[in-house]
């Protein structure tokens, strides 16, 4: 920081992370494993949740940083109220908006992940205008109901779609693909050929323009029927080495050659 002095510090903690341990490990790759031994033996030199805790304590009384503007670190394994509730106190309070769309690792079928998440974040599905444009938020994760968009949420986005005719982009995002290409191809809205289709159907019918997934850990676009279809998957979690894929089904596709 003396070397770079500013006004307003972001912090990125890159690691995929172990969920309410912690992370952030650096053990020594020709160390042998022990997988009878506890988990903090076999991580090697670890740093768990107060560990992270009090490091950043002795970082902020050394530089006089007193928050941070943005935390950042890989959600996958690091969505859970243990690590929220350790990190959140370190953040800034900002205006700034920010739309969660729900993931498997934050609800994993389980009603209490769900019920936390509405605590905090107050829904499940909405929509917002930002201008001249339409954003809507869907949930993928409905308990008994993961990898689709059904019943009482359809319903909802119809009627909002068909409210929401005239603006002049309208964008979705969505965790699980409609048209995963890799790790998760049939653990996506794939999973339901016939639901999907009907609600890429639905997207072509009311003028949606963009849809954003994430899910599979890779960037893919693809464009079907006029929609942009986009999977970015890349915030945190080791990519996936993916081949370029092509399908006949879409007019368009393109993906990262990792």
């Amino acid at each position: 920081m003396s070397n770079y002095p500013a006004d307003k510090y972001v912090l990125i903690m890159s690691d995929h992370g172990l969920g309410w341990p912690g992370g952030w490990t650096d053990s020594t790759p020709q160390a042998p494993v022990d997988t009878s031994s506890p988990l903090s033996a076999r991580l090697g030199n670890a740093m768990f949740l107060h560990e992270i805790d009090n490091a950043l304590g002795q970082i902020r009384a050394a530089t006089g940083i007193d928050k941070f503007e943005l935390i950042g670190l890989d959600a996958c394994l690091m969505a859970q109220l243990e690590v929220f509730t350790a990190l959140a106190p370190l953040q800034a309070h900002r205006a700034i908006p920010v739309a969660l769309a729900t993931g498997n690792h934050d609800i994993m079928g389980v009603r209490r992940n769900a019920e936390i998440f509405l605590e905090y974040f107050k829904r499940l599905y909405f929509s917002f205008d930002h201008e001249a444009c339409h954003f809507i938020i869907l949930d993928t994760e409905g308990l008994g109901q993961e990898g689709r968009i059904a019943d009482t949420q359809l319903q909802w986005l119809k009627r909002d779609l068909a409210a929401h005719r005239d603006a002049k982009f309208t964008f979705v995002a969505l965790h699980r693909p409609l048209y995963p290409v890799d790790g998760h191809i049939g653990s996506s809205l794939d999973e339901y050929p016939a639901e999907r289709d009907a609600l890429h159907a639905l997207f072509v019918q009311q003028g949606v323009d963009v849809v954003f997934a994430g899910h599979e850990h890779l960037y893919n676009h693809q464009e079907r029927d006029g929609i942009h279809y986009f999977i970015t998957g890349g915030a945190g979690a080791p990519l996936y080495a993916c081949l370029l894929y092509t399908s006949d089904a879409a007019d368009e596709e393109d993906s990262v050659d990792l």
